[in-house]
């Protein structure tokens, strides 16, 4: 059985051209062949994503480090028989994490 490769993170930093951010996200997942679900907004990125390989994730978190300049960033990594995920999307959203 396949393991897949999973992670999640969250960063608040003040993001602007959010639109642009989510085009370059797609765009780098695509190409590292991730999956999962990003959220972004005016306070930061909120992820859990997954890939087949391992090479393929760590990739996509260093890729996160340098772009938002979280070189501290820290991911909490899991596996899984299967990919969760049968895509990639970039929400939008007021709030990266519900406090209320």
């Amino acid at each position: 059985m396949q393991k897949h490769f999973v992670t999640t993170f969250y960063k608040f930093a003040h993001l602007t051209n959010i639109e642009e951010v989510q085009q370059i996200l797609e765009s780098k997942a695509l190409e590292l062949g991730i999956r999962g679900l990003v959220i972004l907004g005016a306070e930061g990125i909120n992820s859990t994503v997954a890939a087949a390989s391992e090479e393929a994730l760590d990739l996509f978190k260093n890729w996160v480090r340098d772009y938002f300049q979280a070189p501290d960033l820290l991911f909490k990594n899991s596996t899984a028989p299967s990919i969760p995920f049968r895509r990639f999307k970039v929400k939008i959203r007021d709030e990266i994490v519900t406090l209320g």
